[in-house]
């Protein structure tokens, strides 16, 4: 709602309970906010009261703190503006109010203020600036704008009621009399002050029926016929919203049906190399897994009564510890104690008998390190702790290429340990990202002789006819989960690891164009790959990419990107697009 200076003739038309209503509906701690932030106000408002937060509502309730407020309000135009639009933000009066036409406002003025109250919808036509209208602004000069002028029709409405209990009076005088004195008070202010009321001693003869007039009667049969046609129409109305909500939600399940078995028939058609998917050899998978998952459970439970009877490595590591300390100390009293009690040579005993049953346990060497695993262990074990994320596939590879030199040098031994561990380690990276693959399309253009998956196109000889542009911030994006921030932190080292292994895959193809957003224009060539990073200022990596690609002539174009900007304005000019997950997946594999 954009500021305006009031007219001072609108506001002086304004009766106090226009600001009454207008505190009255803000929280409280929207007003301490706002009060916070104007300090020349709180001064003047609060007289020396805190806004601490336990204080708030107590101090905002004050009776003299309301009045400046209010004060304040019809006497500072900033300051109501301010709370104004705090009013707008809280108001449902306002959110109705801007949905409706003006037209419609001004003829269903009464109605509407009635509704919303006059306060609130002064306030809200006052927040649109409707009074700037002078049909609006005429409103206010209405002498019922503010307060309602009643409607004689309903007293022709009270006529039936008031014959009927008329005629109950006159024909049960004993029952009428027996009515509770308060309820004949309250019969007075309802219908008048001439209805007759009795004592119990000495009724007062009844008085005349009054008959009903003929038009109230007749309006008010006709009240009830429209009251059956607007029944009868609300309850079609109920069938047919019932029966569309159960269509709408069959084809709701319907198309998250279709849904789900296209992305699978995509996963399936893209990701042949992930397993062999006849049905024959799953059901067969399926219940060597449902076998071997039984004998676990019993070599399970068979462990479960050993550690039972011969104890976990930590609880046999604490009691033996606890043993050595204990010995420890009697060791202590032998050498320093002038006389050794006879006790204290029985407990030594004990506890050296103890010790030697313990160490005689299967499989102590655990616990007391008789047997080690070595360097090789120490770093499986290492890398087994690594995170599955798609930015360790780098550090794999570097630790892959280390133990190679190690192992070469002699430093460590056997290194099929650590091997198994680094390939167990990159599965687990690559079947996570594999599990967030969502296609947009298939991976490739189909011909009739074209293969169906980029690594059947790479092994088919065909992608060396063409020239590959990769979207390399992209790519990185959508590998690493859109974890943008993520990727801003680590961008050097995860784009300089993928950088080098898009050059190892540079092969494969005939030229490689790696495109990255950056701070300046530069490029660099490395083989067949050349490296570009553009000015974001001046161009984005984006536009570079659409501009080379129409630049070209013919369709010997390969494109990794999801941005669609890119899609739809290179399209006609690419020969393939390919997912950067799957792209991702295949420089990494």
């Amino acid at each position: 709602m954009k500021e305006k200076p009031a007219p001072p003739e609108i506001l002086s038309k304004v009766p106090v309970r226009v600001f009454e209503r207008l505190v009255k509906d803000l929280p409280a701690e929207s007003l301490a906010e706002i009060l916070k932030e104007n300090p020349s106000v709180r001064k003047d408002v609060l007289g020396g009261f805190s806004l601490r937060p336990k204080n708030i509502g107590l101090t905002l309730s004050n009776p003299a703190t309301i009045s400046r407020l209010q004060r304040r309000l019809h006497t500072d135009m900033d300051f109501l503006n301010i709370v104004l639009n705090a009013w707008c933000e809280e108001s449902t009066a306002m959110g109705y109010l801007a949905m409706l036409d003006g037209d419609f406002v001004l003829s269903r003025w009464k109605q509407i203020r009635d509704l919303l109250g006059p306060e609130r919808f002064f306030l809200a036509l006052f927040a649109l600036d409707a009074f700037e209208d002078e049909r609006f602004a005429g409103l206010l000069e209405k002498e019922d704008f503010w307060t309602p002028a009643p409607d004689r029709s309903i007293y022709e409405l009270l006529l039936v009621p008031m014959t009927a209990w008329s005629r109950f009076a006159s024909e049960n005088p004993e029952k009428f009399v027996k009515l509770d004195d308060d309820f004949n008070r309250e019969l007075r202010k309802l219908f008048g002050a001439d209805l007759p009321v009795y004592g119990r001693e000495q009724p007062s003869p009844m008085p005349e029926p009054v008959e009903p007039s003929k038009k109230a009667e007749k309006r008010f049969q006709k009240t009830l016929e429209d009251l059956g046609h607007a029944n009868e129409q609300l309850s079609a109305f109920k069938a047919e919203n019932e029966a569309l909500r159960k269509k709408l939600k069959e084809l709701e399940t319907d198309f998250d049906q279709k849904l789900r078995d296209s992305a699978a028939k995509l996963k399936k058609e893209q990701f042949v190399r992930y397993g062999d998917m006849k049905p024959g050899k799953l059901a067969a998978d399926a219940s060597r897994l449902a076998s071997l998952i039984d004998r676990t459970k019993r070599a399970l439970e068979l462990q479960a009564r050993a550690d039972e009877e011969y104890g976990l490595v930590s609880e046999i590591r604490a009691r033996l510890l606890e043993v050595d300390l204990s010995l420890d100390k009697i060791e202590s009293v032998f050498a320093n104690s002038l006389l050794v009690h006879k006790e204290v040579e029985k407990v030594k005993k004990a506890l050296l008998d103890e010790k030697k049953r313990i160490l005689g346990l299967p499989g102590i060497g655990k616990v007391v390190g008789k047997t080690r695993s070595g360097p090789e262990g120490e770093l499986a074990r290492g890398i087994n702790l690594i995170d599955p994320v798609p930015a360790s596939l780098h550090n794999l590879d570097k630790l892959r290429a280390a133990i190679e030199v190690l192992s070469g040098a002699g430093l460590i031994g056997e290194a099929s340990e650590i091997e198994e561990a680094i390939r167990h380690k990159r599965k687990q990276v690559l079947d996570g990202i594999y599990s967030r693959f969502e296609p947009r399309g298939e991976a490739l253009k189909r011909g009739k002789s074209t293969p169906r998956t980029l690594d059947e196109f790479v092994k088919s000889g065909e992608s060396r006819r063409y020239d590959l542009f990769v979207d390399g911030y992209n790519v990185l994006l959508r590998a690493h989960g859109e974890n943008e921030e993520l990727v801003r932190q680590r961008f050097t080292e995860l784009r300089e690891g993928f950088v080098a292994k898009v050059t190892q895959q540079a092969a494969h193809f005939s030229r490689v164009f790696l495109v990255f957003d950056g701070v300046e224009n530069s490029r660099e060539v490395r083989g067949n790959t050349e490296i570009i990073f553009t000015d974001n200022r001046q161009k984005s990596a984006d536009a570079m990419i659409i501009e080379r690609i129409s630049a070209r002539k013919d369709k010997k174009i390969l494109l990794v990107s999801a941005d669609e900007e890119i899609i739809s304005n290179t399209q006609d000019r690419v020969f393939a697009l390919i997912d950067p997950i799957d792209f991702y997946m295949f420089v990494f594999d």
